[in-house]
């Protein structure tokens, strides 16, 4: 099965603590809104890195990195320290001279980017912070590890990337991002992934850009795998990004400015409809370039967890997930819903995240069962926390209901998958839609809901 990267429909389109211009400039390409947007939305300032923060590993699954980029200079990358360049494996891995990463395509040790999209990607994580010089990296702290697996059309194999999470595991990789796309993943790819999970690897994969409802996650859910979805400078899911109940948050992935790699134009590679060669270069010298994609949302949650991570290098794959879950603002709907999951990623909520506090509310199905006493609506999710108070199932008519009618059972035990309420189908005495919401709440009284809606005919 093929990979390929994952872009979408671009449209033309103050953060003074940082010393790189790009980070506190509006309006460069004509847009309305600052250059570098996605850095205000998540809450991201300059003093938040600025403490110590212990290196992390970062491995870039894509199509390679431009390592001499002028905004890389200081950035560092991964050194093999098994290995040197002698035309021998000296680590005896089965990669010779794999000294900064691998080239799965052309199975050599110069991961070079020939498309585009890897240096882009790994331009929002680790461009050089405070050089006075374009762009603005989230996280100074993370090693970058360029393993490419697309070749100069962007284009991969399953197998490749598969191979490439073992190498980066094998190695020591925190985190691993996944800005690819494809359909349902190989039988070998989930094992990948299931692989990283037991090393409590952090994988961070890109929801998509079809537009589409995707009903079911990619991957069977783990722990250590987030998948993130894309919103607009408004702050709404954007209109390419997949979501459904497989998406766990979001984060800015429209207009994204970001590094571009020499002699590359991502929107020419991916074939976007009108797009004019060169449109999306930014910058004397054509440097930095900008691209819309969950793409590019992914790297802003793989950039948060490194931080999480620098500041606490005992924190564990499941631990980062439930902070930056858990710390997300809400946007849509209230509470965890299918447009765009927890929310917003938000860093300095992430960073304040107690890891062990969680209260999560999901309803992942309604059914309809007839017993001997009348037709009930059964309702199926999760109600927890880390200290649960108690939880309960309402409904109400229409879309955005100002009524709520309460079930009359409430939950006062924790419900990690299974039956929440049975609702005895005359609740629902009109035609039409109805929503049903699951609140639940923590011992601390804060509380966390989820809602699904039901048409009757």
């Amino acid at each position: 099965m093929l990979f390929a990267l994952w872009l979408a429909s671009l449209a033309p389109g103050s953060l003074a603590a940082s010393a790189d211009p790009y980070a506190g400039s509006s309006g460069s390409w004509g847009q309305a809104y600052a250059d570098q947007w996605g850095l205000t939305a998540i809450g991201w300032q300059a003093q938040v890195v600025a403490e110590p923060l212990a290196e992390v590993l970062v491995a870039i699954i894509d199509t390679g990195l431009d390592y001499y980029h002028p905004d890389l200079a200081g950035v560092r990358l991964y050194s093999n320290p098994d290995d040197v360049l002698n035309g021998r494996d000296d680590d005896g891995n089965g990669y010779v001279d794999d000294v900064i990463g691998w080239n799965f395509v052309d199975g050599n040790g110069n991961p070079w980017d020939q498309a585009g999209h890897g240096t882009h990607v790994t331009g929002v994580i680790a461009a050089t912070t405070g050089n006075g010089r374009g762009v603005a990296g989230i996280a100074p702290n993370v090693r970058i590890m360029p393993l490419k697996v697309l070749n100069f059309i962007g284009r991969g194999t399953t197998t490749r990337v598969a191979e490439a999470i073992y190498y980066a595991v094998s190695k020591g990789a925190r985190v691993i991002n996944l800005s690819l796309g494809g359909e349902a993943p190989s039988m070998a790819l989930q094992r990948a992934v299931d692989h990283a999970a037991r090393h409590q690897v952090l994988v961070v994969l890109a929801a998509g850009n079809a537009g589409k409802e995707m009903a079911q996650p990619r991957f069977v859910d783990q722990p250590n795998l987030i998948t993130v979805g894309a919103i607009d400078p408004a702050r709404v899911r954007a209109g390419f990004s997949n979501y459904g109940p497989g998406v766990d948050l979001v984060a800015p992935g429209t207009d994204i400015l970001s590094l571009r790699a020499r002699r590359t134009d991502v929107s020419l590679v991916a074939g976007l409809a009108d797009y004019a060669a060169g449109q999306n270069f930014v910058g004397r010298g054509a440097h930095y370039y900008r691209a819309n994609g969950t793409s590019f949302a992914a790297p802003f949650v793989t950039a948060a967890a490194a931080l999480l991570i620098g500041r606490d290098p005992k924190l564990d794959a499941t631990s980062v997930k439930r902070m930056l879950l858990q710390s997300a603002k809400d946007l849509d709907i209230p509470g965890v819903d299918n447009q765009t999951g927890y929310g917003l990623l938000d860093l300095p909520g992430s960073l304040k995240q107690a890891p062990e506090r969680f209260i999560d509310a999901r309803v992942t199905g309604l059914g309809v069962v007839q017993r001997a006493d009348g037709l009930f609506i059964q309702v199926s999710g999760i109600a927890r926390a880390d200290r649960f108070g108690e939880a309960w199932v309402e409904t109400g008519k229409g879309d955005d209901p100002t009524n709520w009618r309460k079930a009359e059972a409430r939950l006062t035990s924790p419900v990690s998958q299974g039956l929440l309420a049975e609702l005895p189908a005359g609740v629902f005495d009109a035609p039409g839609r109805w929503t049903v919401r699951l609140t639940v709440t923590h011992a601390d009284g804060t509380r966390r809901e989820a809602r699904s809606v039901l048409d009757i005919e």
